[in-house]
């Protein structure tokens, strides 16, 4: 789709354009002035919010799940679908059921979605799916000839499509007082089942879009005068970079088109190509809206609500509330200059590749500190006797004369390891330039990530366990992709310096992501934990080689060892007491986040996916 047409798009939106007042006051979108009452509620008591936080905190073993005494009967789903307005509480089935024979079945159907995921919305326009299979067992795998049966497995058994805070409350406070385990999910960019669930009712966000853009001239609050933008949380990114075309402001954006801007993405921390420049998605919040797990819509900023505004901006997804819109700053329109190189061992052969591979991460930290970011993969092929090697730049605000000049010591660095590698002429584009909204195709790969920290190219000793800690990973038969990358303290501005981001994220150069390509989830559990162990254990030679440093929770390993410290640092105690403090129900719960430890999912042979009742571990 070309740029010009989604900036007409954009007409569905109703983008729009005014001047913030003096002191910023709470900005609303229309369907976050629909809110419940007591009118609503009526004698509907299962709807009715919570009058005290600590109020009703279920002592049973489990949630309820479908079958159990405590499910709900058909006749409260369907009071509950005429509370929520009639249609909006859905009970889908797999996108892959079209391949199965049964009442689903439809060859037309099955073909989209197995062979056609790049070119449809099949996934991110599904109530259910989600960009992995596995999280839900494998229960219904998108295949032309199946073999097994299409269970529910992990994937939700209701799903409310949102499209108003008044739905949202009205499910938040259902799930609480039915003891349902509740699952929030926006756009299906999830890689570790943070948004699918067994037994569950989902909140569908992804029609929270419009009128969905509104720039703010000038908007002043605290420590901040200038441009922002109130976003929904139902805009992916070529929705958001369209917008950013048609109104001349750059915003920090997954580059990835069909990633939601507010979800995950941000709560996280989110990187982007302007990662270096203008620090993480989280750093760039101003002000949230948000639905609590007592059913309050809230507001959260520096003034109102100030520790779940700081929980919300990288504390993790689906954890303490149910973010509706935001209001993000809005930087100077800028391009975004590119260049890219490749080599291969067979071209150089196997000692020298890993010379250049030394010599080319040497340079990272000069990468990052001229406010840029690449993109690299080191991969093993055939049967890990080959390494190819390619990497794209990305750098704000430069011109490709001054790019061009940045690289030449690492030519000469390349030349001194033996290697002659060419450097294509850099080319400028606009950082808006991602604007097609088309599909992806779902992956089942695992991997695992590591932030590294300043401290390794600092110390040659370190540098070098690092580079050893790489090849041994590669050679074992496993992906490396680098991020090299600075969202330091310093270019995240107020107020992202007090957010709960990953404080690994403030010394990292780089952000290395270890692939594992499988086929889909082994037939046996026993096969698939064996699998992610030996992962892990590879892995392992990084963490090493990184003590004391994080993982980044968005991509990381699903049983990452001390999950807590890789993945919030020092902020977890912090966000501990916000958690217990806005959701005492542990009514928000997704893995790895914090609090979970208190809940497991039990599934057969002990695999972590989502496909089992979610059942408590410990009382605290």
């Amino acid at each position: 789709m070309r740029l010009t047409a989604i900036i007409t798009l954009l007409g569905s939106f109703a983008v729009a354009s005014r001047a913030a007042a003096k002191s910023a006051p709470p900005t609303l979108f229309p369907y976050e002035t629909d809110l419940l009452t007591s009118d609503d509620v009526g004698n509907f008591s299962d709807i009715a919010p919570a009058s005290d936080r600590r109020a009703c905190i279920p002592k049973t073993e489990c949630r309820a799940f479908p079958g159990s005494a405590d499910w709900p009967k058909d006749a409260e789903w369907e009071q509950l679908n005429v509370a929520l307005g009639g249609g909006a509480l859905l009970e889908p089935v797999p996108a892959a059921a079209a391949c199965y024979p049964g009442t689903y079945q439809n060859a037309t159907a099955c073909t989209t979605v197995v062979n056609n995921q790049f070119l449809t919305r099949q996934y991110f326009d599904d109530p259910l799916a989600i960009s992995t299979q596995w999280p839900a067992g494998n229960a219904c795998p998108a295949v032309a000839q199946p073999t097994g049966d299409c269970r529910q497995g992990g994937y939700p058994v209701y799903v409310v499509n949102a499209t108003s805070v008044k739905q949202i409350q009205i499910a938040v406070n259902f799930a609480r007082n039915k003891n349902l385990r509740l699952v929030v999910k926006n756009t299906g960019h999830d890689f570790v089942g943070r948004s699918t669930g067994a037994g569950a009712l989902s909140i569908w966000t992804h029609h929270l879009k419009g009128p969905g853009f509104e720039l703010l001239h000038d908007y002043v609050h605290g420590q901040y005068r200038g441009k922002a933008a109130h976003v929904a949380v139902g805009l992916e990114a070529w929705e958001v970079h369209a917008a950013m075309a048609k109104y001349n402001v750059a915003l920090v954006a997954p580059s990835f088109a069909t990633v939601g801007l507010l979800g995950g993405y941000m709560q996280g921390g989110g990187h982007s190509a302007l990662v270096s420049y203008h620090g993480l998605a989280s750093d760039q919040v101003l002000s949230l809206n948000v639905v609590t797990a007592d059913g309050s819509f809230v507001t959260a900023d520096p003034d109102t609500n100030s520790d779940l505004f700081f929980a919300l901006r990288g504390g993790g997804g689906g954890t303490y509330g149910i973010v509706t819109s935001a209001v993000v700053k809005a930087h100077p329109f800028l391009e975004v200059t590119t260049a890219a190189i490749a080599l291969s061992s067979l071209d150089v052969g196997i000692e020298p590749f890993w010379r250049a591979m030394s010599a080319y991460f040497a340079f990272g930290h000069v990468i990052a500190d001229a406010g840029g970011i690449d993109r690299n993969y080191v991969s093993p092929l055939n049967n890990n006797t080959v390494f190819n090697f390619t990497t794209s730049f990305e750098f704000p605000n430069m011109t490709a004369a001054a790019v061009a000049a940045l690289l030449l010591p690492l030519d000469a660095a390349f030349k001194a390891a033996g290697v002659n590698v060419t450097f294509p002429a850099p080319a400028t584009s606009l950082w808006s330039a991602e604007v097609i909204g088309e599909g992806a195709p779902v992956r089942d790969e695992r991997f695992a990530s590591r932030l590294i920290p300043r401290a390794v190219w600092d110390d040659p000793a370190k540098f070098k366990m690092s580079m050893e800690a790489f090849r041994k990973v590669v050679e074992g038969g496993y992906q490396i992709h680098g991020t090299m990358m600075s969202p330091s303290l310093k270019v995240a501005g107020w107020p992202g310096k007090d957010s709960a981001a990953n404080p690994a994220f403030r010394s990292a150069v780089m952000h290395c992501v270890v692939y594992d390509f499988v086929k889909g989830t082994p037939a046996t559990a026993a096969a698939d934990l064996a699998g992610r162990a030996r992962l892990s254990q590879y892995v392992d030679y990084i963490r090493a080689a990184t003590p004391g440093s994080g993982s980044y929770m968005n991509e990381a390993d699903v049983i990452e060892p001390n999950w807590q410290q890789s993945f919030f640092g020092s902020n977890y105690k912090k966000l501990e007491g916000i958690k217990k403090k806005y959701d005492a129900w542990g009514l928000f719960w997704a893995p790895s986040t914090v609090g979970s430890e208190r809940w497991a999912v039990r599934t057969a042979g002990g695999v972590p996916t989502q496909d089992g009742k979610l059942c408590r571990t410990l009382e605290k």
